[in-house]
């Protein structure tokens, strides 16, 4: 741990200097052991020299706000195309 001092001020520190805050990034990273399922995250440095760890994309389609709005969508469209029919049978020459 001694050996981690020096890096500690002539690394991390240079490099933070000017930055108020928002050093590091945790991401949680997939545990697929069978008999334990527990969270797990890694930290990482920002700015570090090593690539960024990607972040992954969750499906917001399956969102409970999301799956609320697209019902909204299909009921709007829904009376759209109801009164835009109703309104052509109206309009319609009587024969």
């Amino acid at each position: 741990e001694k050996d981690l001092i020096p890096k500690l001020f002539k690394v991390l520190a240079p490099r933070f200097q000017d930055q108020n805050g928002g050093y590091t990034r945790m991401l949680q990273i997939p545990n697929s052991k069978e008999q334990d399922r527990a969270k797990m995250a890694v930290i990482e440095y920002k700015g570090n020299c090593l690539p960024p760890l990607p972040v992954p994309r969750r499906d917001s389609n399956l969102t409970l706000l999301n799956q609320l709005l697209l019902g909204l969508q299909q009921d709007l469209r829904h009376k759209q195309e109801a009164n835009l029919h109703s309104s052509h049978t109206a309009q319609a020459p009587k024969t």
